[in-house]
Formats: structure tokens, C-alpha cells, sequence
């Protein structure tokens, strides 16, 4: 099943002269029951009740220029490219398009799943296969909704950033990949994962320790306005049991975040927690229960670590400007131009074997069992290919389902740079791990001179994104890396020739975006 979407460029906007933020959040809950749960892929169950609301968290900047950018923060697996462009058709005429719209998911795994708008994972992300185009345009409209209400609500602001680390309610789930990375030898004394408490396992420490929080303070009351928040930590805790919809511990962060924030008489901040490099990082405990526990103590964690960096954030905020930088990267062209043999990308995309053990934090029957193990590589693929060493899962099927099947993902994976005040926003259309996201941090760190955050997960949903050395073990990370083991290096050149001297964005214009979908 063929769909278009009309891309419609955006609508450039007045200056006012001042900086200006506003924010809002609009739920999405779907109004219907039994609706797959995307995240677990076959194993995942129907939402057959609402544990928890999920909502749409829309953060509106504009500079004095005029210029303006939007991130939105959702309660789901993960952005799509079709919520994404549908979503900008909507907002252009504010004039936030493709190139201004950041949306980001929470990576929630007991959110629905269908609406995707590519046959591969609207296929496999959810017990259920095909694409609920009712449902998509539902969150799409809702999404839009609480951008438009986001400029709406917008007034004199500034931006503030701050930073604290968190330990002790994550784990690496995937340490002995992760330890083939030259970082790991040096991972506890790092800038990044430097100063963990004594008692801690290393499964502990090789994480992204970081809360990093973006706070807009109203001028001149000095009133937060929203609060948008990051840490690398999959949003799993309630695990694969739920029967229900749930923004898992993100959404324990965000109520509690809110309620201590709440002053009497005045509007509470507009709240959102995001995640950055998350790939191989799994709530706590690394034995034992998942569940409404569990995502209540990472949650409430989360929160009063943000809590306690909000008033460094709203001491340093000053009028900000807008820098919006949006590339649309088609898969089709293979490798980076100058960076081929470090750059280059799978001409097909593949599976490996150890997708099919499932995750550290819900295996599948296929493990249990032993006819699957991490790790399992394969000479499927001829040493020169990106894909090499792993070994493809389903064996012959798996061509099948790429040939005649027609299963594939995202032709184009949009990617955003967007700075604020003194800091890059980036994202990864899918799941980047530790170090993954953090070498595309020193790239445009590098690039630029500003610091830099990661957001996962965003733009459109492709898979992992793990380092080559982290690929090479075939772990179910990088099983799970659909491109092959240069897939983070080219995202992170793709950033330096986007951000670095005479980078601009992908032009816009007004067009038709196909997706290919499954009823």
C-alpha cells in the first residue's frame, strides 16, 4: 500500500524582536483498546487498558530574527517518519516544517505501535502487523495540535542549560560489547563517565551518567516555562508483561518533576524527559522484578535529579538564538563522500541472528530454549561487506521477506541539528548506544565549538546504531544495526559536513513523500 504526504514548505514568521519560548502538552492516548504495543515485536501484547496517560510534550522557540524551531517530546516507541512529515504539513504555515520539527519518543514500549509508515517495522515492532493509518493520523493531528498550542502560549523567554549526573538505576546491559571500545579503558575517569560512586559495578558505570536539562524562564518573572530533559536509560522498567498503555518511568519523571515544581497560583512548567544514548542501557535491577515498582524508583530518581539542576538552568538563561540545521539522508547514497571505506552503508539491509534471543531485559522463547545466543556471528556476508560478521537471522527467509515480501524501512532518515543558546541538539533516527552517541558528540563538538547533546530515537525509527567494535560482537545491539558496522560513523560525518564550515541543510521544497506500507 502506497500513501503520499504533501510536504508544504514553511511559512517564514515576523521578527518581534525578542526571544520567545512557549510550550504544551496534549494527551495521545489512543481512544481505542486491544491496539498492539510496539517495542516487543511478536512477544508484545494488546493495550487492553490505560495504566498510565501518554502525552505529547511540545517545547515552541522563536529569536528575535523570526526564526523558530520545535521540539516535541512524545510518549511512544519512537518518532516516524510518518508522524514527522505528517505532523510539519501541519505546523508549516507557523512556520515550523521538516526542518524546524524535532520529534522525539520516549522509546516506551506500552505505547501503540502500527504507525510507522514503512512496511519493515510496522510489520515486526508489534504483535499485531500492518500500518493503522487511522491511528497514525490521530497522534499526527494530536502531536500538531500541541505544537500550535506551544506557539500560542509563547512570550519573552530565555534558555538555560544544566547538567547532573545520576548512578545507581541503570546498567549497561551489554557490557562485554561495550568493552571492546578503546573508550571503555578509560570510561570511569572520562569527562563522561568520570565520578561514580565507589560499590558500583562496571555494568553500572559504562553508561552516560548525564540528566542534561533545557529550561525556558519566562522574562521577567523569571518562571520556568518548561523543562525538557535527557538521559540515556531504556524506558523498559514495566517490562513485557503489561497488557497495557504506559509512558513508563519517563512518565513517572515528568508527573513528579511538575509537582514539585508547582507553585500555588501559577501554571506548572511544561515537562518532558527524553532519551539520549539509551541503545545498550536497561533500568535497574539487573535480577529480578520489572514493573510498576520498578518505574516508579527510576522515575522518581530521574526527577530529583532534574529537580535539583532546574535553578542552575533558570540562573544561567539568557535570550537565545534559533539555528536550525535538517538533513534528509536517503540510504540510497551509500557512504559520505571522502570517508567511503569508514562511511559506507549495507546496499540491503539485515537482521542478525541474536535479534531473535531478544534483549538482556526480555528474551525471547528462541533463547530460553537455546536454539539462539548473543553473540553469534557468521560468514553470511563476504568480509568486505558492511554487514560482515553477522550471521542473518531466519536464514534464507530473511532475503524473502526483503525481496518478494517487500519489507524495508525508512528510504530517508531525517536528522536535526537545532542550537540552543550554547548547545547542539542532534538526533539519531533509532537507537544509539553509550559510546555511539557519544562520538557523534565529539564530532560536533568538534565541528562547532558548542556542547552538544544526543537524542535518540527521533526524526524516524531505523534500528540501532552501535560502534564498529560494538557491531563486530554481534551482540543483540548490533544484530539489531540494519546498515552494517559503519552505520554511527556515517551519522557522525553526516554531522560534521553539516555543521562544520559551509554546511547547510537539505533543501526543502514543496513535494510528495511516499511511504511504503502494509495494510
Amino acid at each position: 500500500m502506497r500513501v503520499t504526504i504533501n510536504r508544504a514548505c514553511p511559512t517564514p514568521q515576523p521578527a518581534t524582536g525578542s526571544s520567545r519560548a512557549g510550550a504544551a502538552s496534549v494527551d495521545i492516548t489512543p481512544p481505542a483498546m486491544d491496539l498492539p504495543l510496539a517495542g516487543y515485536s511478536f512477544d508484545g501484547k494488546l493495550g487492553s487498558r490505560v495504566a498510565g496517560r501518554l502525552f505529547a510534550h511540545a517545547l515552541y522557540l522563536e529569536d528575535a530574527t523570526g526564526a523558530a524551531a520545535a521540539w516535541v517530546i512524545c510518549d511512544l516507541h519512537s518518532a516516524s517518519r510518518y508522524l514527522h512529515e505528517k505532523v510539519a504539513a501541519a505546523t508549516a504555515s507557523i512556520g515550523i516544517g521538516v526542518g524546524q520539527l524535532m520529534l522525539s519518543g520516549t522509546h516506551t514500549h506500552t505505547g501503540p505501535g502500527n504507525y510507522y509508515g514503512n512496511s519493515l517495522y510496522d510489520f515486526l515492532a508489534q504483535p499485531h502487523p500492518g500500518f493503522n493509518r487511522t491511528l497514525a493520523d490521530l497522534l499526527a493531528s494530536r502531536i500538531a495540535r500541541a505544537v500550535r498550542l506551544a506557539k500560542d502560549a509563547s512570550g519573552q523567554a530565555d534558555v538555560g542549560w544544566g547538567l547532573v549526573r545520576l548512578w545507581g538505576v541503570s546498567r549497561n546491559r551489554s557490557q562485554a560489547a561495550f568493552e571492546r571500545n578503546a573508550e571503555a579503558s578509560n570510561w570511569s575517569h572520562s569527562a563522561v563517565g568520570g565520578g561514580a560512586p565507589p560499590g558500583l559495578d562496571l555494568d553500572q558505570i559504562f553508561i552516560d551518567p548525564r540528566v542534561r536539562v533545557l529550561t525556558a524562564v519566562a522574562r521577567p518573572s523569571g518562571r520556568p516555562l518548561a523543562v525538557f530533559a535527557t538521559f540515556g536509560c531504556h524506558a523498559t522498567s514495566m517490562g513485557p508483561t503489561l497488557a497495557a498503555y504506559s509512558p513508563d518511568w519517563p512518565g513517572v519523571a515528568v508527573r513528579e518533576v511538575s509537582a514539585q515544581l508547582q507553585q500555588p497560583g501559577v501554571a506548572a512548567p511544561v515537562v518532558a524527559v527524553g532519551l539520549s544514548g539509551a541503545g545498550d542501557v536497561t533500568p535497574l535491577p539487573p535480577t529480578g522484578e520489572q514493573g510498576a515498582v520498578l518505574a516508579d524508583d527510576v522515575g522518581q530518581a530521574v526527577a530529583r535529579a532534574i529537580v535539583t539542576v532546574v535553578p542552575e538552568a533558570v540562573a544561567v538563561a539568557r535570550p537565545f538564538h534559533v539555528d536550525t540545521r535538517w538533513h534528509e539522508l536517503h540510504v540510497r547514497e551509500r557512504y559520505v563522500p571522502g570517508f567511503k571505506a569508514t562511511t559506507l552503508l549495507a546496499q540491503q539491509w539485515a537482521f542478525g541472528a541474536s535479534v531473535l534471543a531478544g534483549a538482556e531485559d526480555a528474551r525471547t522463547e528462541y533463547y530460553r530454549i537455546g536454539l539462539v545466543r548473543e553473540g553469534m556471528t557468521g560468514n553470511d556476508f563476504a568480509t568486505s561487506s558492511p554487514q560482515y560478521p553477522k550471521a542473518r537471522a531466519l536464514g534464507p527467509l530473511q532475503p524473502f521477506l526483503r525481496g518478494a515480501g517487500n519489507f524495508s524501512p525508512s528510504p530517508a532518515l531525517p536528522l536535526h541539528a537545532f542550537r540552543v543558546g550554547d548547545t547542539w541538539l542532534v538526533t539519531v533516527p533509532g537507537e544509539p548506544t553509550t559510546v555511539a552517541a557519544h562520538r557523534i558528540e565529539l564530532a560536533v563538538r568538534a565541528a562547532t565549538g558548542d556542547h552538544c547533546v544526543v537524542v535518540g530515537y527521533s526524526g524516524d525509527y531505523s534500528g540501532y546504531f552501535t560502534t564498529e567494535q560494538e557491531y563486530r560482537a554481534q551482540h543483540y545491539e548490533g544484530a539489531s544495526t540494519l546498515w552494517g558496522r559503519h552505520s554511527t560513523e556515517h551519522i557522525r560525518r553526516q554531522y560534521e559536513r553539516l555543521l562544520g564550515p559551509g554546511g547547510t541543510s537539505t533543501p526543502v521544497a514543496r513535494s510528495k513523500v511516499a511511504f511504503n506500507t502494509i495494510p
